[in-house]
């Protein structure tokens, strides 16, 4: 039988064998290969698989046969050439060599193309890198520095209150030391006060119940003085119509007085204890007019004589009449 040449559609690495339907494996890219019975080669803008040997269009993103899911370079493709015509295909492999070598270097270029840029692209982030950590070590520096500064400022002002803490406490302690006497003198004084506040409360209760004992025991000797005066009238009364020979009416208004009740200087309101004397003493002379104003007297009262006087006018006026 003759042999088949089968170029490899993933590395173009060529195999040579029999055709069949026996697969092998590629050493370059574990791709899979058979051999098919006859050559066949693919059309422009086409490639071939070199496992299943299906035609497919050549786009910029095939990377493998949709159908058996082997590797398809799109710088190669499969090829399967019949053995007695490799020494005619010779050029066609140099050329292909050829044209490989000249996409590698194109490849290349482009490669070191992409690679200075992207040294320039590092050199200017290493610049940009060490610019800002350039600012951020003098940012660094200032805050120290101003941490620097405002702790000594903190110290500063720590022992200035420490400075005014001892200054209080020594001010203190002097003021405790100079007012401890007067403090002293104060709570004797004090105490002093309160006994003789006591004492003066004590002497005004005393005599506040002796004043309310007097003015009963007052009270008393004018209901007496008025039972006396009252009985004076009737008696003069008496002696008018004697004198007179005659009944003068007398006005019985000299009711005897409801005799007052018992001071109890014990149980006394705070009203009656600061009740003025004057109210309590005008009591009893308003008792005393009634005496005065009423009965045989009135008519000599009105006519302005003296009751001492009365007597003798009213035995003038008798004699008067009599002649």
């Amino acid at each position: 039988m003759s042999e088949t040449i089968v170029v490899c559609a993933g590395c173009g690495k060529r195999y040579k064998g029999t055709p069949g339907e026996r697969k092998f494996r590629c050493t370059t890219c574990n791709n899979l290969l058979t051999f098919p019975p006859s050559a066949r080669s693919a059309n422009p803008n086409r490639l071939l698989c070199s496992n299943c040997w299906s035609d497919l269009e050549r786009t910029a993103d095939l990377s493998a046969c949709p159908y058996c899911q082997q590797r398809v370079s799109l710088d190669f493709g499969g090829q399967a050439l019949a053995g007695n015509h490799g020494q005619a295909d010779a050029g066609d492999e140099h050329a292909q060599i050829q044209a490989a070598r000249r996409q590698l270097e194109a490849k290349n270029l482009e490669l070191q193309a992409q690679l200075a840029e992207s040294q320039a692209h590092r050199t200017r982030s290493e610049e940009q890198f060490a610019s800002r950590l350039r600012e951020a070590e003098e940012k660094s520096a200032k805050m120290l520095s101003e941490l620097g500064s405002a702790r000594a400022e903190l110290d500063q002002a720590n022992a200035q209150t420490q400075a005014a803490q001892a200054q209080l406490e020594q001010f203190r302690a002097a003021a405790v030391v100079a007012l401890e006497p007067l403090v002293q003198e104060f709570a004797t004084r004090m105490s002093i006060t309160l006994a003789d506040v006591a004492t003066l409360q004590s002497k005004i209760q005393d005599t506040r119940q002796e004043l309310c004992t007097r003015l009963d025991s007052l009270d008393r000797v004018c209901s007496q003085l008025e039972q006396r005066l009252c009985a004076l009238d009737g008696e003069l009364g008496q002696h008018l119509n004697a004198v007179l020979g005659c009944d003068v009416p007398t006005e019985q208004s000299c009711a005897q007085p409801a005799a007052p009740p018992a001071s109890q200087p014990n149980e006394s309101t705070p009203a009656q204890d600061d009740q003025p004397a004057t109210s309590r003493s005008a009591e009893p002379s308003a008792r005393r007019n009634p005496i005065l104003t009423t009965g045989p007297l009135k008519e000599l009262l009105a006519a302005g004589i003296a009751p001492s006087n009365a007597v003798v006018v009213l035995r003038h006026d008798k004699t008067a009449a009599a002649s």
